[in-house]
């Protein structure tokens, strides 16, 4: 590829897939403004010197796209043309043509200055620019050619965006919290919980509240750190430091004495001990993968893949999808066919039909109304004999502390530092939810995380991702404990074929396909 955007993780953005090929990468990003959050396009560009179109056709589609959408949009390029309106040497017919592109789409040009944005042993000359939408011009600040090595010919060019306002986010490490100020706000919490009514509404009531004083305790005593914008670059090392301001100075001596080669040599070593360094810190990375679980073996992968994530994506009729919203609805019929959005007071969720007909009816049904009492008395016998505070404790400690939690935020570790408190209502909840055969609400939300599926290229396709969830790490819990009784009660009086692969641990559709 000849062209690239590196988004910082803090930033909301999202690849528009229509516009990334070897040479144009487009995404669609979140600022903040003084009315809120609001949607501008930025693109990365190469122009071919060898092809006649000034600018490729790709750019002028860019463009086009984003009037079509009245989104306002910023595009970084090497123009490989000339012209004296953007301080170049000299005019020539690439630089007339995209003059001319400049004038009729009414874009402006944000370069200031007459500093070479390329230099070479040969000659400098300004061939890079920073195009805007006119909106926007005003909002470039401090736009200029840095004096850093680039590795490249090409200058860095930096400006900023002035937004209007900046939102800090901020973020809790479970690790740095208070574990005898989260016991003491999580014992004096409890005090909120009313007793728990035998019903549907006093199960979700309960869970509900529950799961509120658990992160009320966590937040009180876990103090808020502002999310760290620094890209963590581990192979960056003292020796590339050195290295690097050597051939700065060599840089700036060539470009007074036109003595060229001393400065070329220090590059190609700096080059090769950047490469060499990185060499060697992917080594450790994947050596201390191999002796981490495998979901968070995954995790750290994903950590170190910057490929395209979840974008814009072609739909059925052919046409792609125009806002984040759009995306996720794709992907929601995809992945989830037969879904809803069902609307709550404060979040948007997505619901199967049969559970979206389900939550109707609790609405407007008596709560027993939907429970045998013969069924509803079984049970209760199975739920005692099977749900014990003992099994809970079991079912708690197996998880790690510091697991990825899910949309409710509740780490395994807050269930065990407060097990003690915990353990009694969650005993109770388990077993009422057994014998209501009704999953609170609270447990059921999911938070779903779109990657990549591997040697799939096309990344427009919706099939071409797969999903993740975190489910609740309450319905985790009860799952173990029922999952451990199946399993040494029915199948072990009963077990399954040996010809069944799919939800078995150790075989998978691999192993089927080897039979």
């Amino acid at each position: 590829p000849r062209s690239a955007i590196l988004v910082n993780g803090t930033v909301n953005a999202v690849p528009i897939t229509q516009f990334i090929n070897r040479d144009i990468v487009a995404i669609m990003m979140e600022v903040p403004t003084i009315h809120g959050k609001t949607e501008i396009c930025v693109a990365s560009a190469y122009f071919p010197g060898d092809v006649d179109d000034v600018p490729p056709p790709e750019v002028a589609a860019f463009v086009s796209y984003c009037r079509k959408l009245n989104k306002a949009f910023i595009i970084g390029f090497d123009a490989n043309a000339h012209h004296t309106i953007w301080a170049s040497t000299d005019i020539n017919s690439r630089g007339e043509h995209l003059l001319d592109f400049i004038s009729r789409n009414e874009i402006d040009l944000c370069n200031r200055g007459d500093k070479p944005t390329f230099t070479n042993a040969i000659r400098q000359e300004v061939l890079d620019l920073t195009l805007c939408s006119p909106t926007l011009s005003e909002k470039i600040k401090n736009w200029h050619v840095s004096d850093e090595i680039s590795l490249s010919d090409h200058k860095h060019i930096l400006f900023e965006y002035e937004a209007g306002c900046q939102l800090i986010e901020t973020t809790r490490n479970p690790r740095k919290t208070n574990w005898d100020m989260y016991t003491s706000k999580l014992l004096s919490g409890m005090d909120n919980l009313n007793a728990i009514q035998n019903s549907r509404h006093g199960l979700e009531e309960s869970a509900s509240t529950l799961s509120s004083i658990i992160k009320q305790a966590f937040h009180d005593s876990c103090a808020p750190k502002k999310r760290s914008s620094n890209r963590d670059v581990p192979w960056w090392n003292s020796n590339l430091q050195k290295l690097r301001q050597k051939t700065r100075k060599l840089f700036n001596r060539a470009k007074r004495t036109q003595q060229w080669e001393q400065y070329k040599e220090s590059l190609t070593i700096y080059n090769r001990e950047i490469r060499r360094s990185k060499r060697i810190n992917w080594r450790h990375t994947c050596e201390n993968i191999e002796s981490t679980p495998i979901v968070a073996r995954l995790q750290k992968v994903l950590a170190k893949d910057h490929s395209i994530g979840l974008g814009t994506l072609k739909k059925e009729d052919g046409s792609f999808t125009k806002s984040s919203e759009e995306i996720l609805e794709t992907m929601m019929k995809t992945h989830f066919p037969c879904s809803i959005v069902a609307f709550t007071e404060d979040q948007n969720t997505s619901v199967s039909q049969t559970e979206a007909n389900e939550t109707r009816r609790y609405i407007h049904e008596d709560d027993e109304s939907t429970v045998l009492e013969g069924t509803r008395s079984d049970a209760c016998i199975l739920g005692d004999q099977i749900i014990t505070e003992q099994k809970v404790k079991w079912a708690i400690d197996s998880f790690e502390p510091f697991k990825a939690p899910g949309r409710d935020g509740i780490f395994p570790v807050l269930l065990q530092k407060g097990k003690e408190i915990l353990t009694p209502i969650l005993t109770k909840l388990f077993r009422l939810s057994l014998s209501l055969s009704h999953i609170p609400t609270a447990w059921r939300e999911v938070r779903v995380t779109f990657i990549p599926k591997a040697n799939k290229k096309d990344k427009s396709s919706p099939k071409s991702f797969r999903p993740i969830s975190l489910s609740s790490i309450m319905l985790k819990i009860m799952e173990k404990i029922l999952g451990e009784y199946i399993k040494s009660s029915y199948l072990t009086k009963s077990p399954l074929s040996q010809n069944q692969f799919a939800y078995q641990e150790g075989k998978s559709s691999v192993t089927a396909l080897h039979k």
